[in-house]
């Protein structure tokens, strides 16, 4: 008996290591490309955005630039700042924004579409107490826990907290 199991599970295991391939064709229904926006704000760099096509799913390749848009910058509802094309449909400003503005652009393409944005920069928070400083070992890997307590303004916000780990050299 023990020969019989031992053909089995050897055909069994046999199975299982062939696989099997299918190729399934789905029908997508093909759609207008549509204008993305895509850029970052943040108080300690200047103002830039991509300005892209988007493509049929599957589509490899590059998303293609939208080149020549008319671009208008606002702060705080008063207009203000030039944008520059660095390159085709990348546009560049020389605007820094600033804590506590919001900040809208409307950009409009050769087609005579128009897309906006609105967005305030948040008051900076300030950390009252950075304690508890523990070590975590996981996985192999060395991480610390840090304990902070922050002066949050009155608004739901969200925070990334840049830590870095500075050991001074003694001569």
């Amino acid at each position: 008996m023990s020969g019989y199991y031992k053909s089995f599970f050897t055909i069994l295991a046999a199975a299982f290591l062939v696989s099997c391939e299918t190729s399934v064709d789905v029908d997508l229904p093909e759609t207008e490309p549509s204008i993305t926006l895509n850029g970052y704000l943040a108080n300690d760099s200047t103002i830039n955005f991509e300005l892209t096509e988007s493509v049929q799913i599957f589509t490899e390749g590059e998303f293609p630039a939208v080149a020549g848009a008319d671009v208008l910058l606002k702060e705080d509802g008063l207009e203000i700042g030039n944008f520059t094309e660095e390159r085709p449909g990348f546009y560049n400003s020389d605007v820094m924004p600033v804590a506590g503005k919001t900040y809208e652009l409307t950009v409009t393409t050769n087609d005579n579409m128009t897309l906006s944005a609105i967005s305030t920069i948040p008051e900076s928070a300030i950390i009252i107490v950075a304690s508890s400083l523990e070590r975590i070992k996981r996985d192999g890997q060395d991480y610390y826990l840090l304990k902070l307590r922050i002066d949050d303004p009155e608004i739901k916000n969200y925070y990334e907290v840049a830590v870095y780990n500075f050991t001074p050299q003694v001569d």
